[in-house]
């Protein structure tokens, strides 16, 4: 809930800044996981408040489940999940078989945004607890104890 108050926010910001929305290319991403690869999801457009100078250049990525985010059009893009984390990678190539192995390098211009889940005992509460107890004060007890249970220090 917080997460789509501060998406609207910052969407209503720019475009008080920019004005009315300009159209990107969407392109679908992969997603890659240990079950393999699902499919990139449909799509044509999307309306994003950019300055409209810029919108000849970008284009919107996002695979079937997370965020999306904008950069270069023509660059390449996956999705990696795994046990409560997953990535959404662009750059300007993408080794399908390393992504699929879980061993993708980002060794040049890329963008990156990463995403986990709190709700399970996995990989995803532990980056959840250690970014709360850094960012939320109301939510520092059960960082500390999710921290301290999973013996790890809390930050």
């Amino acid at each position: 809930m917080k997460l789509a108050l501060l998406v609207v926010v910052f969407g209503s910001l720019l475009q008080a800044q920019y004005g009315m929305p300009v159209t990107v290319p969407f392109v679908g991403c992969e997603t890659a996981g240990p079950s393999g690869f699902a499919p990139a999801p449909g799509g044509t457009t999307m309306d994003v408040a950019i300055n409209p100078g810029l919108a000849d250049q970008l284009a919107f990525y996002q695979a079937e489940e997370g965020q999306g985010v904008l950069a270069p059009r023509g660059w390449q893009c996956v999705a990696i999940y795994d046990s409560g984390t997953s990535l959404l990678v662009v750059m300007p190539h993408i080794d399908r078989e390393r992504a699929a192995a879980g061993k993708l390098q980002i060794t040049g211009p890329a963008v990156v945004i990463e995403s986990a889940e709190g709700v399970s005992a996995g990989p995803g509460k532990i980056v959840v607890a250690q970014l709360s107890a850094r960012l939320f004060p109301v939510r520092q007890d059960w960082a500390k104890n999710t921290l301290q249970n999973a013996g790890l220090p809390v930050p």
